[in-house]
């Protein structure tokens, strides 16, 4: 399984938001964070990626039922699937439809590759652009210029989720992992009105992390031409081949 796979199974977990001040009712003296409460998503995505200057760009389905399950179908070009996975609680599993074989791990595995500390439930919140854990004190947060900051800090990652005073939605991820010192900037954009949600449609990250004491560096860039949100139950068809090979 090539980096551009991995990569691509890390580029899900994002998702978007920021500033259209007609779709809020702000009241920036306050703070009152206005997650989205949801059970099943599902999107269709434009991708494009870049590493250390190769740049590739697909499509990419998502589906997910909080909880539970992340499903994902990835489209390069001329309307042929070239990867598809699924992510649990437990593991996570990717079919290369290209080389004909898949790669099925444990969940830590995943974090390994990502250079975080990643589980099902960080990656949903990321995904919908929810915080990634709830405030537990007041002393977690503080006021600076438009944005609310709530700092955490669990197990591994340090992060500070920086909350809009007028939208009051997750506008901007700063996370560092104290055991790799890989970090990840994420920058929300373009709230969108989405089944009766506002929710965001674009997002760009950056990824730094090292390799042979290298610095390396992912951009990534995610923008929403669909969202439909609690619109029914979703299936998240997948089987593996018998002919395709284990990686």
């Amino acid at each position: 399984m090539n980096k551009y796979f991995w990569s691509l199974a890390l580029l899900i977990i994002m998702s978007s938001c920021a500033k259209k001040l007609s779709l809020f009712n702000p009241n920036p003296d306050k703070f009152n964070l206005n997650n989205l409460e949801y059970e099943y998503i599902a999107t269709k995505s434009k991708v494009r990626f870049e590493d250390n200057g190769k740049k590739q760009k697909a499509i990419a389905n998502i589906r997910l039922k909080k909880d539970s399950i992340l499903w994902f179908s990835v489209t390069p070009g001329m309307g042929i699937e070239a990867a598809r996975g699924v992510v649990t609680q437990d593991e996570f599993i990717i079919i290369d439809r290209i080389h004909r074989s898949y790669v099925r791990r444990p969940i830590s595995e995943f974090s390994d590759k990502a250079h975080f500390d990643l589980d099902l439930s960080l990656l949903e919140s990321i995904l919908v652009g929810n915080m990634i854990w709830p405030v537990e004190k007041k002393g977690e947060i503080s006021k600076e210029d438009d944005f609310y900051i709530v700092s955490k800090e669990k197990g591994d990652l340090q992060i500070e989720n920086y909350i809009g005073t007028n939208s009051m939605k997750l506008e901007k991820v700063h996370a560092m992992s104290d055991t790799t010192s890989s970090t990840l900037d994420i920058l929300y954009k373009d709230f969108q009105k989405f089944s009766g949600h506002v929710v965001p449609s674009k997002v760009d990250a950056k990824i730094s992390y090292k390799v042979l004491n290298r610095q390396k560096m992912s951009n990534i860039t995610i923008e929403h031409t669909k969202v439909d949100i609690d619109q029914g139950t979703l299936t998240f068809p997948f089987s593996i081949p018998r002919k395709y090979k284990a990686k």
